[in-house]
C-alpha cells in the first residue's frame, strides 16, 4: 500500500514538474514573439519614416507635373505623392500641371464602377493650373468618343439642380461644351438603389441652342427616377468616332 503511495507521488511530482516546464516554456516563447513582433514593428516604422523622408527630399517641386492618365489626374491637387517617369512628384495645391497626352476613359468601366471621382472641374480649378496643351478629356462606349456635359452629386445638404457655369468636386454644368448643330447623340447615366451608376440612356436630338439642362431630351425625360438626396448621374455628348 506505502509502494503504491509512493508511486503515485511520485507521478504527480513528475506530472507537476513537466506542467512547470511547459507553462514556462509557453511563457518564454510569446515573450519572443511578442519581442520579434515589436521589433517588425519599429523596423517598418524607420522603414516608413526614411520613405516619407526620402520622398519628401526627392519630389519635384518646381517641375510642371506631366498628366498622361486619369490615374494621374485623380492625385492631382490631393497632395499625395506620385512616380512618374522615375520622378517623385508632389501633387499639391498650388502646382502646375500638363497634358502629355489625351485622356480616355471608359465609360462602362471607370465611371460606372466609379474608379475615377469627380474630376472635370480640376481642368477649371483656381487651386491649380492645368495646362491641357492641346490635348484633353474624353469619355469611351460603343466605338465613340464623349465629353462630359455636366454631373451632379445630390446629398441631404443639396438638393438643387446644378447651374451652367459650376465647376465643382461634386457638380459641374459646362452647357458651352455641347456648341453644335445638328442632330447628336446625348448619354445618361445615373446610379440605381445600390449606388451604382448601372442606369443608362441614348437620345438623339437637335443640339442647336441649348441654354438648360432641361432642354437635353435624355436628361428632362429621366431626372425624376434619380434619388435626390443620395444620387447622382452624368451627361455625355457624343463628339464622334475619332479625337
Amino acid at each position: 500500500m506505502k509502494n503504491e503511495k509512493g508511486v503515485i507521488s511520485i507521478f504527480v511530482l513528475f506530472a507537476m514538474i513537466f506542467l512547470l516546464v511547459f507553462c514556462l516554456g509557453a511563457y518564454f516563447g510569446i515573450k519572443n514573439r511578442l519581442g520579434l513582433q515589436e521589433y517588425k514593428t519599429l523596423e517598418m516604422q524607420e522603414i516608413y519614416s526614411r520613405s516619407s523622408v526620402e520622398k519628401t527630399e526627392n519630389a519635384q517641386t518646381n517641375e510642371l507635373i506631366p498628366i498622361y492618365n486619369i490615374d494621374t489626374l485623380n492625385v492631382a491637387g490631393t497632395g499625395r505623392y506620385i512616380k512618374i517617369n522615375n520622378k517623385i512628384y508632389e501633387c499639391g495645391i498650388g502646382r502646375s500641371y500638363i497634358f502629355k497626352d489625351n485622356i480616355i476613359v471608359d465609360i462602362d468601366e471607370d465611371v460606372a464602377t466609379k474608379r475615377i471621382g469627380f474630376n472635370e472641374y480640376k481642368l477649371y480649378s483656381k487651386t491649380h493650373y492645368i495646362d491641357q496643351n492641346s490635348k484633353g478629356l474624353y469619355y469611351y462606349k460603343d466605338g465613340s468618343y464623349w465629353q462630359i456635359v455636366a454631373y451632379q452629386k445630390f446629398s441631404e445638404e443639396n438638393k438643387t439642380l446644378v447651374k451652367n457655369g459650376t465647376y465643382l468636386q461634386n457638380q459641374f454644368c459646362d452647357l458651352d461644351r455641347i456648341n453644335q448643330s445638328g442632330q447628336k447623340e446625348f448619354l445618361m447615366i445615373w446610379n440605381d438603389e445600390t449606388g451604382v451608376l448601372s442606369n443608362n440612356e441614348i437620345l438623339k436630338q437637335d443640339a442647336s441652342g441649348i441654354t438648360s439642362l432641361n432642354q437635353i431630351n435624355v436628361f428632362n425625360s429621366n431626372y425624376n427616377k434619380i434619388d435626390k438626396t443620395n444620387g447622382e448621374y452624368y451627361i455625355f455628348i457624343n463628339i464622334g468616332n475619332n479625337i
